[in-house]
């Protein structure tokens, strides 16, 4: 019997620190996933969030310029327009919900003071949506353009992101 709790004792005690050892880490080896990207650098096939979670909607392929291609994707980018001309972006909104929708403010700075809005219904997959402003009645400065996402649920309206463009007198690009 001596033999056998001289075995018992140790092999109880190492199990007993193991768990004490992992009970503080949290799913997936104790890392914070909150919008965490693997050790490569690459996004996980999840998208950067935790396991199972939807991803955080994002904009790519942005492109703000002076005019609109047939696909509805700017050509002739640049961020300098005359006053008067159009003022183009487009871009696309990944992983957004379903019926989600594109949205566009044109706000002066460094004031922030909201000229144009503009909403439309994201197209099916990963298509081109495409917004366009007049700025003839656009004093000559900086300005920028807001993209949003709007969804369904709690958070329903988010910013994803802004481009500085500026408004000169000259008839230049």
């Amino acid at each position: 019997m001596t033999l056998w709790k001289s075995l018992v004792l140790p092999l109880a005690c190492a199990l007993s620190l193991g768990v004490v050892g992992c009970g503080g880490e949290s799913p997936g080896g104790g890392k914070s996933t909150s919008g965490s990207t693997s050790t490569s650098g690459s996004k996980s096939a999840s998208g950067g969030k935790p396991s199972g979670g939807p991803a955080d909607p994002h904009v790519a392929k942005f492109r703000i310029g002076h005019a609109l291609g047939q696909d509805g994707e700017v050509v002739d980018e640049g961020r300098t327009f005359s006053k008067g001309t159009k003022v183009y972006v487009s871009f696309t909104i990944e992983d957004a919900q379903p019926q989600a929708q594109a949205r566009v403010s044109w706000v002066t700075k460094p004031t922030g003071t909201q000229l144009a809005e503009e909403t439309k219904p994201l197209p099916d997959g990963a298509g081109v949506v495409s917004f366009a402003t007049d700025t003839a009645s656009w004093k000559p400065g900086t300005y920028m353009v807001e993209t949003w996402v709007l969804e369904s649920g709690v958070n329903s309206v988010r910013k994803l992101g802004a481009a500085d463009f500026s408004i000169g007198d000259s008839q230049s690009k």
